[in-house]
């Protein structure tokens, strides 16, 4: 499983066992079994800032860089069930978008 403790990414086993932090970020989920996308955003204390997608395996190893825009904050990725699309809004401008994973 994956989740979020405050501003992290951990991983642990189903049973419990095995927790350990991956990264920072949010929402994470899972697009196969050791592959997560999640978010990463930053605020000023009262707006969103900047937000981007990343993808990393749960190892915490390659980490690649999904979205690189200046005029959208990419957040809440959900992935589609075969792994091939990722689907996440905007927070600028309330729109949802949809893109290939590769």
């Amino acid at each position: 499983m994956a989740f979020n403790q405050l501003d992290d990414i951990y991983i642990v086993n189903t049973d419990g066992s095995g927790k350990h932090l991956l990264t920072r970020g949010f929402n994470p989920q899972w697009v196969n079994d050791d592959q997560l996308v999640y978010e990463l955003t930053t605020d000023d204390g009262h707006v969103y800032t900047s937000g981007e997608l990343y993808m990393i395996n749960a190892t915490g190893s390659s980490l690649k860089q999904l979205t690189t825009t200046t005029n959208r904050i990419e957040m809440n990725p959900s992935v589609s069930p075969d792994g091939s699309k990722v689907v996440f809004t905007s927070f600028i401008d309330g729109q949802i978008y949809i893109a290939d994973l590769k």
